[in-house]
């Protein structure tokens, strides 16, 4: 997915444009299938818009990315913004439409191989 990751940097980043800083966007690679990947991504919005939010965020990636990358990407995944495991990662990277890698660690009991982070916030 690094080869995409400019790509992915402008999702993020027309997603802020429209929803507001996102507390989490990143791309975590999956222990369990080799070579896949989950997005992650979570934002502080009414309950009646996170419908659309993941809609759009699903709509852009397989708008934007040739196939083979959306062949890589194994799920779609929304947190809620107080999610254990977001706030986690937002003490651990503050970042914003920039990319910090996270390797072997582990996060609320999850342990993370290789991660991507291009959004990590926390909203006071």
């Amino acid at each position: 997915m690094k080869q995409y990751i400019d790509t992915v940097k402008e999702i993020e980043k027309e997603l802020a444009v429209e929803y507001g800083r996102l507390n989490l966007f990143g791309l975590f690679e999956r222990d369990d299938l080799k070579n896949k990947w989950d997005v992650l991504f979570s934002v502080a919005i009414k309950w009646k818009n996170k419908k659309d939010f993941i809609s759009k965020v699903i709509t852009k990636f397989s708008t934007k990315l040739e196939p083979e990358a959306l062949f890589k990407i194994s799920r779609f995944i929304y947190l809620e913004p107080d999610d254990a495991f977001v706030l986690n990662i937002n003490m651990l990277a503050n970042v914003e439409n920039s990319d910090v890698e996270l390797n072997n660690c582990r996060i609320n009991d999850l342990f993370v191989g290789h991660a991507i982070i291009l959004s990590s916030f926390r909203q006071q």
